[in-house]
């Protein structure tokens, strides 16, 4: 998951230059079904750096309040799709949830895998999230 206007100019870098590898003339000494196989790992890394890229820019124009939350994994991106949607650096996000701008920083890189749950209950309480739902 992207996070920053920095990793997100990274992805569309690395896309481009994906793209020209993907599109770049075949040596016909290399045989057919490497080249085959090759391309295909080439375009599923495609596929996702281009959803990341899609999901970072659709965050940036989504409004809080449509945030879904369907899964465990969306609970825990939940704060930092909320930081995204608002606009905030992590600094900002940092001072608003009273939590040091270095463990933002470590929850993110990890999608808050490593955030406790008292933590993220926390997080999520200054933010203003509430949860409702049902178990299936």
């Amino acid at each position: 998951m992207l996070t920053s206007e920095k990793q997100l100019k990274a992805s569309i870098k690395a896309l481009s230059v994906l793209m020209e590898a993907i599109e770049a003339p075949v040596n016909p000494d290399i045989p057919a079904m490497l080249v085959k196989a090759n391309r295909r790992k080439v375009q599923q890394k495609i596929d996702a750096i281009q959803a990341e890229i899609d999901e970072y820019q659709s965050l940036k124009t989504l409004a809080v309040s449509e945030i879904k939350v369907n899964s465990l994994v969306d609970l825990l991106k939940a704060p930092i799709r909320y930081r995204i949607s608002k606009g905030e650096t992590v600094d900002a996000f940092a001072k608003e949830v009273s939590v040091n701008k270095r463990q933002i920083l470590r929850y993110e890189e990890k999608a808050y895998e490593n955030c406790s749950i008292p933590t993220l209950m926390q997080i999520l309480e200054k933010i203003g999230m509430h949860i409702e739902g049902h178990i299936e």
